[in-house]
C-alpha cells in the first residue's frame, strides 16, 4: 500500500489537482446551471376578462414556466411584445367559461414574440391545457356542476401527472443533468491525467526500475496507480453530486434506481479515464509527448462525445462518429438512468465502458518496457 498512500499524497500536493477537483466540476457547472435555469425563465402576459377557476388554474399552472403578468389594456400588447415585456401573451374574453361549458370550444387569442422558436414548447404545453378544457366542456352536457367537478379531478389528476413524469425523469430535468455530467467528465479526463504523469515521473527518475528489483510485484506496482486514481475520480463524483443539488435544483435521480444508474455510469467512465491515461503515461518518452497524446485523444472525445455542449447541436455526421466516443456512452447510460429507462437499456453502455477498459487496462499490466536509461 506504500505506492497508493504515496500517490494520494503526492496528488493533492499538486495545486493542479485541486482545479480539477473542484474548480472545473463545481464552478463551471454552477455557471452553466444558473445561465440555463435563467434562460428558462418564461413572462407570460395574461388578459383575463372572465375570472373563473379555468382561467385561474391557466395562470397558476403557467406562473411555474416562469412570470404571469396581468394585463389590463388589449391595445398595449402589440408594443409591449415588441419591447419584450413578455415573451408570450393570451387572452381570455369574457363568458369563456360559460362558451366551455355550453360545448362551443371557444378558441383563445395566443400571441407570442414571434422573432424566435423558444416559445413553442410552451404553446404546445397551452394548447394541451385549453384543449383538455374545451374536452371537459364537451363531456359535461351543459351541466356547470358536472364540469366544475370534472375541472377539480383534472387539476388534482394534472397534478399527480406531472410527479409522475419529473420522477421518470422530463425532458428539461433529464437535459440539465446530463449537461453537469458532462463537464464532471472533462473535470475526471483532467485529473486523472495529471495523477497519471506521476507513473511517467517515477519512470523517468528510475523510480519505477528500482521498485521492480524489490519483491514489490510489477502488477501491485499498477494496481496501485489504478486504485488511487480511481479513489479521486470517485471523489470528484461524490463532491459533484453533494454540492450541486445543494446548490441548484439540479437532482441525480429522484428514486434510488436513478441514481445507482448515473454513479455507476460515472464510475465506468472513470475506470476509462484511469485505464486510458495509464496507458499514455506508461509508454510515453517524456512528459512533452504524453501531454501532446492526450491532448489529441481528450479533446475530440469530449467534443464529439456532447461533454462540453449538447450532442443534438452538431451535424448528424459528426453525431454519427460521436456514437463511438466513450463520452457518448457515458452520458447515454446516464440519460438512459434519469428518464427512467430499464436496467438492461442503462448497463449497454456501461458494459461497452468497462469493456474497452478492460482492454486497455490489459495491455498496461502485460505489455513490458525497457528500463529507462
Amino acid at each position: 500500500m506504500t505506492v497508493f498512500l504515496n500517490n494520494l499524497q503526492r496528488m493533492f500536493h499538486k495545486p493542479s489537482s485541486w482545479v480539477y477537483l473542484i474548480l472545473i466540476p463545481i464552478v463551471l457547472n454552477l455557471g452553466i446551471v444558473s445561465l440555463s435555469i435563467q434562460q428558462a425563465q418564461w413572462v407570460v402576459g395574461v388578459k383575463d376578462d372572465d375570472r373563473s377557476a379555468i382561467t385561474q388554474e391557466f395562470k397558476d399552472t403557467f406562473a411555474v414556466y416562469g412570470k404571469v403578468i396581468e394585463v389590463n389594456d388589449a391595445a398595449t400588447v402589440d408594443e409591449s411584445l415588441k419591447n419584450s415585456d413578455y415573451d408570450i401573451y393570451v387572452e381570455f374574453p369574457q363568458g369563456y367559461t360559460d362558451d366551455v361549458v355550453a360545448g362551443k370550444q371557444p378558441q383563445i387569442t395566443v400571441i407570442d414574440r414571434g422573432d424566435n422558436n423558444q416559445t413553442d414548447s410552451l404553446k404546445v404545453e397551452m394548447r394541451s391545457f385549453l384543449g383538455s378544457v374545451n374536452a371537459l366542456g364537451a363531456s359535461s352536457g351543459g351541466d356547470k356542476a358536472k364540469f366544475e367537478e370534472a375541472f377539480k379531478k383534472y387539476a388534482d389528476g394534472k397534478f399527480d401527472a406531472s410527479f409522475v413524469n419529473f420522477d421518470g425523469g422530463s425532458s428539461e430535468e433529464a437535459a440539465m443533468t446530463v449537461t453537469t455530467l458532462g463537464y464532471l467528465a472533462f473535470g475526471i479526463v483532467l485529473m486523472m491525467s495529471s495523477s497519471a504523469s506521476l507513473l511517467l515521473e517515477d519512470r523517468l527518475r528510475g523510480v519505477y526500475d528500482r521498485a521492480t528489483l524489490t519483491p514489490l510485484k510489477r502488477w501491485s506496482y499498477f494496481a496501485q496507480y489504478l486504485f488511487s486514481m480511481l479513489l479521486i475520480g470517485l471523489a470528484q463524483l461524490a463532491i459533484v453530486m453533494t454540492v450541486i443539488p445543494m446548490m441548484t435544483p439540479i437532482e441525480y435521480g429522484n428514486t434510488h434506481a436513478q441514481t445507482v444508474g448515473i454513479v455507476a455510469a460515472a464510475a465506468a467512465f472513470t475506470l476509462f479515464a484511469v485505464s486510458k491515461s495509464l496507458l499514455i503515461y506508461r509508454f510515453s518518452k517524456n512528459t512533452l509527448t504524453a501531454a501532446g497524446i492526450s491532448s489529441i485523444i481528450d479533446l475530440p472525445l469530449l467534443m464529439l462525445g456532447g461533454a462540453l455542449w449538447p450532442r443534438d447541436i452538431m451535424p448528424e455526421a459528426l453525431q454519427t462518429i460521436g456514437q463511438y466516443s466513450p463520452v457518448w456512452w457515458y452520458l447515454d447510460a446516464a440519460e438512459f438512468s434519469v428518464r427512467g429507462e430499464g436496467w438492461a437499456t442503462v448497463l449497454q453502455p456501461i458494459g461497452l465502458l468497462v469493456a474497452l477498459s478492460l482492454i486497455l487496462l490489459v495491455i498496461v499490466f502485460a505489455v513490458r518496457t525497457e528500463r529507462t536509461k
